[in-house]
């Protein structure tokens, strides 16, 4: 297949970075807004681990959590309300990553790899208490929006919203 010089995809010869989308399921919409960042992270060359796409009917949800925390270069948290709650409250699958991030956390307090996207209404905007101190993109409920529009690297991942 040809390249056109100008395309966003990464280049074969580079690793595509790999990301990892943890989210709650709070409402249609909120899982919609998800898909479509996801989409995009695709269609600039980013390997994305989405449970929307990767999960079937049986699979072992928490395995599947565990694996993409410890496979992804980045690990991008859309930080709603109802996410920060589960998460300081450690219910659901979004407590369980927490607890997962917790750990990664512990084993390297330097690591850049928990990107929190803070998508709320309220203020003031708030975190999961494991990731209290990184750096937040913080995005309204409209679609996603650039650093779309540019081809991603590892280093771009970090900051998609």
């Amino acid at each position: 297949m040809h390249e056109e010089p100008n395309s966003t995809a990464t280049p074969a010869h580079q690793k595509a970075p790999v990301a990892f989308i943890s989210y709650s399921h709070d409402t249609r919409e909120h899982k919609a807004w998800v898909a479509f960042l996801a989409q995009r992270l695709v269609d600039k060359g980013v390997d994305v681990l989405f449970d929307q796409w990767d999960l079937g009917p049986g699979d072992d949800v928490p395995k599947y959590m565990e694996q993409a925390v410890a496979q992804a270069d980045r690990v991008l948290m859309v930080c709603t309300e109802a996410y920060v709650r589960k998460a300081n409250d450690g219910k659901g699958g979004v407590g369980y990553e927490a607890m997962v991030v917790t750990g990664e956390l512990v084993r390297d307090l330097g690591t850049n790899k928990f990107v929190p996207i803070v998508r709320q209404t309220n203020d003031p905007k708030s975190l999961p208490r494991c990731v209290s101190i990184n750096v937040a993109s913080i995005v309204g409920s409209g679609p996603p929006r650039p650093p779309f529009d540019r081809p991603m690297s590892t280093a771009a991942a970090a900051s998609v919203v």
